[in-house]
């Protein structure tokens, strides 16, 4: 049976504003522009590009942080996770409170079925009952992304981004993430939008890649296709200087 579409943008457009001397102003992201394509329930699709491609603006059109310009984008229920999982959780808080004020923003009320399903939610993203009482300062940075992404979750979306997810963690722990964001796509049919700098981390969990130049999508296809065939001098660049040689 074909999967369905969880997200489908067609001609999306956005611009930030500049300032008077026609400048973009400190801390704006990259405009994007006519950007169009889909992500099917259970894909993991990778996008790539140097920085100021445009990659997070286009994520966060996505999630409804940024209204488009132009263009119309239909989807599911889309949850983000940000490379800084520090500066994304509220110091102040513990792990247990930031899990069930999740909850209690999808509207769940009931605090023992709350509690049920973080429960059922430690389990998954593979931390123990005893962080729920920890702060985000006394978890290591995997810890961090584990809630993180838990919290995502915990909103059931049919789509999740990944922005950068794994770049500020060590291999170890890298590998550790990537492999739980492979077992949530197989056991909950998780549509991700895997964002990275990274190629050879790309290739090895996404099933299909965009290519991202200057607020526009320059390539797409599989993952092998783009790899191993790819389309654009660009692309070949992206890969050359990741050190991935193609035929």
């Amino acid at each position: 049976m074909e999967q369905s579409n969880v997200c489908e943008v067609r001609n999306l457009s956005f611009s930030y504003a500049k300032s008077g001397f026609g400048r973009k102003k400190a801390g704006q992201g990259s405009s994007i522009s006519d950007i169009s394509f889909s992500i099917k329930e259970g894909e993991i699709l990778g996008l790539v590009g140097e920085s100021g491609s445009g990659k997070s603006t286009l994520a966060k059109c996505i999630a409804g942080l940024l209204e488009p310009s132009q263009g119309t984008i239909e989807k599911q229920k889309v949850q983000m996770v940000f490379q800084d999982s520090y500066s994304a959780l509220n110091p102040a808080k513990t792990v247990g409170w930031l899990l069930e004020e999740s909850l209690r923003l999808s509207g769940v009320k009931d605090k023992e079925i709350r509690r049920e399903k973080i429960r059922q939610m430690l389990d998954e993203v593979e931390l123990e009952e005893e962080h729920l009482d920890r702060k985000p300062s006394a978890l290591s940075g995997g810890q961090r992304q584990r809630v993180m992404i838990a919290m995502a979750l915990l909103a059931n979306p049919g789509l999740l981004i990944a922005d950068e997810p794994v770049s500020a963690l060590d291999v170890t722990v890298q590998k550790q993430i990537l492999g739980l964001l492979k077992k949530l796509r197989k056991e909950r049919k998780l549509a991700i939008l895997f964002i990275s700098h990274d190629l050879r981390t790309v290739y090895g969990l996404c099933d299909s890649c965009m290519v991202m130049k200057e607020g526009k999508i320059v390539e797409a296809g599989s993952k092998d296709e783009l790899y191993c065939n790819p389309k654009t001098e660009y692309t070949r660049l992206l890969l050359q200087s990741a050190g991935i040689e193609w035929e």
